[in-house]
């Protein structure tokens, strides 16, 4: 009796030990969060790395934050939905997936907002001058009314620089099958080659969403004369419902933008699922709006962001996560 006993005890503390080993890493992994990015050398992954080291300095030590080098301000929006990441980028990108809008098939009901403003981007639209003088197109209007072939150059479908192509003629009551039908085509390629084919002439007008001072469009610039299609009130009013604001762009902001114009604009911000725990986004909505000058310094695409207003509705665009509410109701922004 006394050996079963024995042995039973040894059994008892062996499954134990089993139990507690397996746990283990599940516990780990609960206490570490993917946060996702771009490819490493972006302009976004440098964000992300930025960001992420002011953060972890308010997490517990137990808790890790991982860079993914995917999913930039589109992908990102279905990773954190879906549960492959828990922290990611988006800009107005946030509200068509929550709504299952432009490049989403279904709404993103699990994404979350922490805190927005980080940096703008705008939708732009640079076109040859040699092109802008000979078809006399200073505004989208003008390739309406003159039905004008131009040939249009944007990124590769499923990204916002794509999405702010059409959306952009859109407001002005042109389709890209207008485009077509005046004569003109549409070329969809990565960034390298709409600079080529800008700087050759065979391809008139640039439509994307970048920032200003844009490293691609800022060499383009160097050695061709461009011009900037305006946007009219109207037209800005229209894209709002995408998530856009009107945005205004200081003269010189762009090589031989004599005066300021405005644009339409979306900001960054940080996304997050709603599962993610109460606390721990509490601790990241505390560390972004308490390291503002930090953040301003550490990248030069963040130089403007504003703490005072990365809080709002304007600049978090979709519901925000109970944790972030959570801070800033203590903070007296939400009353």
């Amino acid at each position: 009796m006394r050996f079963t006993r024995s042995r039973m005890v040894l059994i008892a503390l062996a499954t134990l030990l089993v139990l507690v080993v397996c746990a283990s890493p599940s516990q780990a992994q609960e206490k570490r969060y993917l946060w996702t990015a771009q490819e490493v050398g972006t302009g976004i992954f440098a964000m992300t790395t930025n960001v992420t080291n002011i953060v972890s300095r308010y997490l517990p030590k137990d808790v890790k934050i991982d860079i993914l080098p995917s999913g930039a301000v589109v992908a990102s929006c279905t990773m954190v939905n879906d549960g492959k990441a828990q922290f990611g980028w988006a800009e107005a990108s946030a509200a068509w997936a929550y709504q299952g809008i432009v490049l989403y098939n279904k709404k993103h009901e699990n994404l979350r907002s922490i805190a927005g403003g980080l940096q703008q981007a705008n939708m732009q639209a640079f076109a040859l001058k040699k092109f802008s003088e000979a078809k006399k197109v200073r505004t989208f209007e003008d390739i309406k009314k003159n039905k004008v072939a131009v040939t249009i150059a944007t990124k590769k479908r499923g990204t916002m620089g794509q999405a702010a192509g059409p959306m952009q003629l859109e407001a002005y009551g042109i389709t890209y099958d207008d485009i077509k039908a005046w004569g003109g085509r549409i070329i969809e390629t990565d960034v390298p080659e709409i600079v080529n084919l800008m700087r050759d002439g065979r391809a008139d007008l640039w439509l994307d969403n970048l920032a200003p001072g844009h490293p691609a469009a800022t060499e383009l610039y160097q050695g061709t004369d461009l011009v900037i299609l305006e946007h009219n009130p109207q037209g800005i009013a229209h894209l709002q419902q995408y998530g856009f604001f009107a945005a205004p762009v200081p003269a010189n902001t762009w090589k031989d933008q004599a005066k300021a114009i405005v644009q339409p604009a979306a900001t960054t911000l940080i996304t997050t699922h709603k599962d993610v725990p109460v606390d721990i986004v509490y601790l990241v909505a505390k560390a972004v709006l308490e390291n503002g000058e930090e953040i301003r310094k550490s990248h030069a695409v963040m130089k403007d962001f504003d703490e005072k207003t990365a809080w709002t509705k304007e600049r978090t665009i979709i519901p925000q996560h109970p944790g972030a509410e959570k801070y800033y109701r203590e903070r007296g922004f939400i009353k």
